[in-house]
């Protein structure tokens, strides 16, 4: 299963309305995170589904939490909350074709077992943030006391098990695809009864051509992952902690 290296979740700051996230609440959420307790999941645009196959289902785990310093950068000197996240397949998927690359942090302030801080979730958006200036915003989605970050950047640069699933993907194709004729070998049809028969043929022969076209456009996306994603895993190859890049 993957898992990231550390990527800043959130800073402290002031929020958009007056209040903020503290000091003292970054720390908590570090020190009191247990995932045997409460695991904290990754949500899109924080909306739970209730379905397992739902476009709104969990997209991962927060699997590890940490406080640190920002050493360098116009943040020099804040905490900033780190986490590391296992990601779905689907979550991967759309973080390599730039989407939902924006990290929002869900904190519960008054955690019942612990009476502070605690990282209840992430949410992952597309919504626009200024990388690093420490603005938070709240929401009042799903609970009312939840504090919701501003999104920050969440890149998956190198996707280095890329071609790995693209592999798996083609190998289940060819499995589909490659069926031999299941009239051959096997006894003439039923002359007395054509009319079905020849239909029951002929749908085999669509879905076989179905799915050598699927195939042929699975190819094509394979390609294009190969010419655009590669240029861009060069590019993120290093981690900047302002920009809150890290190497998947």
């Amino acid at each position: 299963m993957f898992e990231t290296d550390w990527i800043i979740a959130a800073v402290e700051g002031e929020t958009a309305d007056g209040r903020g996230i503290s000091k003292e609440q970054v720390q908590q959420m570090a020190d009191s995170y247990n995932p045997q307790v409460y695991a904290a999941k990754i949500w899109l645009e924080h909306l739970r589904g209730t379905l397992p196959d739902s476009v709104f289902k969990a997209l991962g785990t927060v699997s590890g939490v940490k406080a640190d310093t920002i050493k360098s950068g116009e943040l020099k000197g804040k905490l900033a909350l780190f986490v590391k996240l296992t990601p779905s397949p689907e979550l991967i998927a759309m973080v390599r074709n730039g989407q939902k690359t924006h990290l929002s942090i869900e904190m519960h302030p008054e955690f019942p077992t612990t009476g502070g801080a605690y990282l209840m979730g992430l949410g992952v958006t597309d919504s626009p943030a200024s990388i690093g200036t420490g603005i938070m915003k709240f929401s009042t989605t799903n609970r009312p006391e939840n504090v919701f970050s501003a999104p920050l950047v969440c890149e998956f640069g190198n996707c280095e098990n890329q071609q790995d699933d693209l592999t798996a993907i083609r190998s289940m194709l060819e499995k589909l695809t490659a069926n031999p004729d299941p009239w051959k070998g096997k006894t003439e049809p039923d002359p007395t009864n054509p009319p079905h028969q020849f239909a029951a043929h002929s749908d085999l022969d669509k879905l076989r051509n179905d799915f050598a076209e699927l195939t042929a456009k699975f190819q094509k996306f394979e390609d294009f992952m190969a010419e655009d994603v590669t240029p861009v895993r060069r590019e993120l190859g290093g981690r900047s902690l302002e920009n809150n890049r890290i190497g998947y």
